[in-house]
Parts: C-alpha cells; sequence; structure tokens
C-alpha cells in the first residue's frame, strides 16, 4: 500500500516540502519490467533523537513505495522519541523501545525481523531524498547478481541545511579499500543490499563501535558485486550528538576500530599486507614529520636571521670605529 501525505498526522507547525508537506511521487503497480515490486525492510536504530526521529520517518514512509516494510528499534529514549513513534506505528511493521547494547547490536536485533527481499537502514538522524527507492529497487531486477546497490548522500548541517556532497565511489581494488583514513566511499545511508547477504555473512561486529558499518561492507565487498549509481539517495546530517559530527574530536577512537579492520582483513604476518602498513605508517608520521620539519625551518630562519642580523650590526660598529 503508498502511504500519502495526507494519510500520515500533520507536520509541526512551520515545517513544509518533503516529507512534511509533500511526498515522492508514487510509483506504479509494477517495475518497469512488469514484475511485481520487491519488498523492501527498512530499519532505523534510534536513541534519544526526538529532535530529528519524525523527519527521519516521513522520508521512509513517503517514498511513494507499494511494498514497504518500516521497523524502528529505539534504545530506550526519554526524550520524547517514543510518543513520536507512536504517532506512526501503524505503518511500521514492528517497533520497540528498550535498552540495548549499542548501535550494532539494535540493527542486528531489527535484521531479526525483517522480511523483505532487499534491506536497508537508515539512521534517526538521516533522511531519504524523495524517490530514493524508485531510482534503487529496479538495479535489483535488472541484474541478479547485483547484492548491494548504493549512491552519494548530502551532508546537511544540524537545521538539514545542504552543506556538499558527500559522494559514493566504487571500492578501490584488493587491499586499497582497506585505506580508510583516506576516507570512506559507501555513504551508509545510500545503501541497499540483498537479504541473503546478512544470512550468508552474518550480522554486524558489536565489538565496533564507530566503523561497524565499513567492516561488514568490506566484508560482503570480497564476494558480492556492489554497483555505485550517481545520484545522490540520503541525507547525512552533521550535529553535536551524531558520531559523525563529533569524528574529529573522536579521531583516536576512529582509529582504534579501523586498526582492528586493518589487522582482521590485512594481516601483519602476510607479506601483501606489508605496503598497507608502510602506508597507514607514513600516514601517521606525516604529520609529525612535517610539524617538526617546520619547527626546525622556523628555528633555522630565526638563528640564520638573527646572525645576520648581528653581523650587520657589528659590521657597521666596525666600520663607525674605523672613522
Amino acid at each position: 500500500m503508498i502511504i500519502d501525505v495526507n494519510d500520515l498526522p500533520p507536520p509541526p507547525a512551520g515545517r513544509a516540502g518533503f516529507p512534511w508537506t509533500e511526498g515522492s511521487p508514487p510509483l506504479p503497480p509494477t517495475m518497469p519490467n512488469g514484475a511485481a515490486w520487491l519488498k523492501v525492510s527498512i530499519v532505523t536504530p534510534s536513541f534519544r533523537q526526538a529532535q530529528y526521529l519524525e523527519e527521519t520517518i516521513r522520508s521512509v514512509l513517503l517514498q511513494g513505495y507499494p511494498n514497504l516494510e518500516y521497523i524502528i528499534i529505539d534504545g530506550g529514549s526519554t526524550d520524547g522519541s517514543v510518543e513520536i513513534i507512536r504517532k506512526y506505528e501503524k505503518w511500521l511493521a514492528y517497533w520497540v523501545s528498550e535498552k540495548d547494547k549499542g548501535h550494532a547490536n539494535a540493527l542486528n536485533k531489527a535484521w531479526g525481523k525483517c522480511t523483505g527481499e532487499i534491506w536497508g537502514w537508515l539512521n534517526s538522524d538521516d533522511v531519504y531524498m524523495p524517490g530514493a527507492l524508485a531510482t534503487v529497487i529496479p538495479h535489483f531486477a535488472q541484474a541478479p547478481d547485483v547484492k548491494l546497490v548504493y549512491g552519494s548522500a548530502m551532508f546537511t548541517n544540524q537545521n538539514g541545511e545542504p552543506i556538499q556532497i558527500y559522494q559514493g565511489k566504487p571500492l578501490a581494488p584488493g587491499l586499497e579499500r582497506l585505506k580508510l583514513w583516506k576516507g570512506w566511499p559507501l555513504p551508509q545511508p545510500s545503501a541497499f543490499f540483498a537479504r541473503e547477504l546478512v544470512a550468508r555473512y552474518g550480522g554486524l561486529d558489536e565489538t565496533l563501535y564507530y566503523s561497524f558499518d565499513a567492516e561488514w561492507f568490506l566484508r560482503v565487498a570480497q564476494r558480492e558485486k556492489f554497483i555505485c549509481l550517481d545520484a545522490v539517495l540520503a541525507t547525512y546530517r552533521f550535529h553535536t550528538q551524531s558520531k559523525t559530527g563529533v569524528s574529529y574530536a573522536n579521531k583516536e577512537l576512529f582509529e582504534i576500530d579501523n586498526r582492528k579492520i586493518m589487522a582482521r582483513y590485512a594481516p601483519l604476518y602476510s607479506p601483501k599486507s606489508w605496503g598497507l602498513y608502510w602506508a597507514y605508517a607514513a600516514e601517521q608520521l606525516g604529520p609529525v614529520v612535517r610539524s617538526r620539519y617546520w619547527r626546525l625551518h622556523a628555528l633555522v630562519r630565526r638563528i640564520y636571521g638573527g646572525t645576520r642580523r648581528r653581523v650587520r650590526e657589528y659590521g657597521g660598529k666596525l666600520r663607525g670605529m674605523s672613522n
């Protein structure tokens, strides 16, 4: 059943446009090839995100998609999130609000409830673009060997205003894709995947706090075919409470996760991995070396400049004496 904007509760005062007063164009009864639309399961993990949660929920429900299953897993929020979820529970396949063991654990719990053929997850501070599902899902039907489809995302500020594009790119080959310090080219909110991947490769690694999504995608990408679309499919919101929004402050914690991933997929005992570790060491030492070089450079300039100044002054005095 396609959900229309008029079916949902009225938006808060002052909110307009998608997904408040506008929805995505409704899709026809069948896909372009005449087949029925694949069932899509979308999961939203949430914890104390009441400020953004309603926009996330509406962006999923208003995709104009006729075969949608939506699940929300809340970590026991007390900030008004539960009240927002209840407003929309008649359109949800399942929801719960209870204490969990973190972000990855919430998603693994949700995946145990999903029954769709294609899955995706949208964090409770992110938003799907209008028509995101209509753009992505036909690719799975057209190429059955494709198991994961993703695109780009739009970085936004706390108020949802665009900052810049988070450009999705094809994963680099081999060990090059493990150079996580260069940035991750697969925007998680834009990713959709076939359900059998979870059965085949397992769920998310709950021992990782920041990079569990990258680790899972890397695990799957070793054997499965991915497609990167030239389309912006979702937003990725920066704010003070988000992991990404405070990533600079938590850089060391990101590094811990990333080193674990490197060790898992490029063990140090393998000579094939040594180039990766040299590159990582160079990346870590580079700022230190550059900093010390410029400090030394400044010191030399001060000494050399001071020496030249003293020579000029002393020389002038000697010339004065000779007169």
